[in-house]
């Protein structure tokens, strides 16, 4: 990413951000219409995904002129996902 794309980026996140856990439900809910196979694989309070997700793409988002300091996280986001049996192909729909 060039750096004027990561600005926009960033200065986009600065206005969605505070509405973190709306925007993480209303992700989890779309989610579930898209694909409601994959509510199975989460059984337990959804405001804990949600705030993960949003820290997480906060993280990355505020790490996007150094990615790799944060692909360790993203890593092990994504082996979670597989450890709980999310198989590859759910990413289009997200």
């Amino acid at each position: 990413m060039t750096p004027t794309q990561i600005a926009v980026v960033q200065a986009s996140w600065q206005k969605v951000a505070p509405l973190g856990g709306e925007l993480a439900d209303t992700f989890y809910q779309r989610l579930f219409e898209l694909a409601p196979e994959l509510r199975q694989f989460y059984q337990t309070d959804l405001q804990q995904y949600g705030d993960r997700l949003m820290r997480n793409l906060g993280l990355a988002v505020a790490s996007l002129a150094r990615l790799d300091s944060v692909l360790p996280m993203l890593q092990d986001f994504a082996t979670q996902r597989i450890e709980r049996g999310i198989k590859d192909g759910y990413e289009t729909i997200v």
